[in-house]
């Protein structure tokens, strides 16, 4: 094992340090908990992650939160937005598996402050409120994705989100890893930024997205509803294999024309090359509807102890 010899520190104010052959009990004076320290075998990494940390804005104190949240607001510009995200899990009886997520938006549409708010639920077998947290930031992206904004801004309560997407903290846990993937994915066409701030301050737009958070975590399922979900999920896969064949598309190359195809969006002037691009993408959904399905009635089993 490589030692550690360089150290990132959030310090009691949330502001990232970085030392070299600090001692273990400056470290442990310097924070105020575990999660905030971390080592690393290489300078470059150190300042990579510290440079990181130093982007994002980790603001613990409720005011400023609220303050700077306010100011972005007056600034806010055509195709930036602001997402406010959450996760939420309670134990309660009969005990529900999986947790609710939510988020609220802002943007400007020609000037003019709009608002929007989604919510939902994921199914699991454990993580709790950390799979809605994670689930949150992937819909809310995806929403701003699908909208055609380019520049983020997250707002969220669990630090350990920015500290992932830092690469502070290891991701080694699945849901973790999942979120890694997922913020790959939108880094490579979203100029993203993450902001931290304290939960359950009377933050607004934080509360509304906890509020939707709640709302989705009503809509997931208890174990009875799983076990009368699940026939009606197999004989929906059991259809969709039998819709046709699935098959991943790829770029289509034509010899009498210049056209490359690489989606539906694109036009050909051969028309059986475009046809065949069309059939293409339709087995792709297919091929992904039915790995999601596959996917959900393996939880839904492993949930209820049924062996396949």
């Amino acid at each position: 094992m490589a030692v550690k010899k360089y150290w990132v520190i959030i310090n009691s104010e949330y502001k990232p340090e970085l030392f070299e052959n600090i001692t273990w009990n400056e470290i442990k004076a310097k924070t105020e908990s575990a999660q905030n320290y971390s080592g690393f075998p290489s300078q470059k990494e150190a300042e990579d992650v510290f440079n990181k940390l130093n982007f994002a804005d980790l603001e613990p104190d409720p005011e400023k939160a609220k303050e700077k949240i306010e100011n972005k607001i007056k600034n806010l510009q055509d195709r930036q937005i602001m997402l406010f995200t959450d996760g939420s899990y309670r134990d309660v009886e009969p005990r529900r598996y999986g947790a609710g997520w939510g988020y609220d938006s802002l943007y400007k549409e020609k000037g003019k402050l709009k608002e929007e708010s989604g919510h939902g639920s994921v199914l699991a077998l454990d993580s709790r409120q950390v799979i809605g947290e994670t689930t949150a930031v992937d819909k809310a992206l995806s929403y701003a994705s699908l909208n055609g904004c380019t520049k983020v801004d997250i707002y969220c309560d669990l630090l350990d989100l920015v500290l992932w997407d830092c690469g502070f903290n290891n991701a080694d846990k699945e849901v973790a890893k999942d979120y890694m993937r997922s913020m790959k994915f939108y880094r490579k066409e979203l100029d993203i930024t993450f902001h931290w701030c304290p939960s359950h301050e009377d933050i607004k737009y934080n509360e509304k997205a906890d509020a939707e958070a709640k709302i989705g975590f009503e809509e997931t399922y208890t174990k009875d509803q799983l076990s009368d979900k699940l026939p009606k999920l197999e004989e929906e896969l059991g259809d969709l294999c039998d819709s046709g064949s699935s098959y991943a598309p790829s770029d289509y190359y034509d010899d009498d024309s210049d056209s490359v195809i690489g989606d539906t969006g694109r036009l050909t002037d051969n028309q059986d090359a475009y046809d065949d691009t069309i059939d293409d993408y339709d087995g792709y959904q297919r091929n992904q509807e039915i790995d999601e399905l596959e996917d959900l009635i393996a939880k839904i089993k492993k949930i209820l102890g049924i062996d396949d």
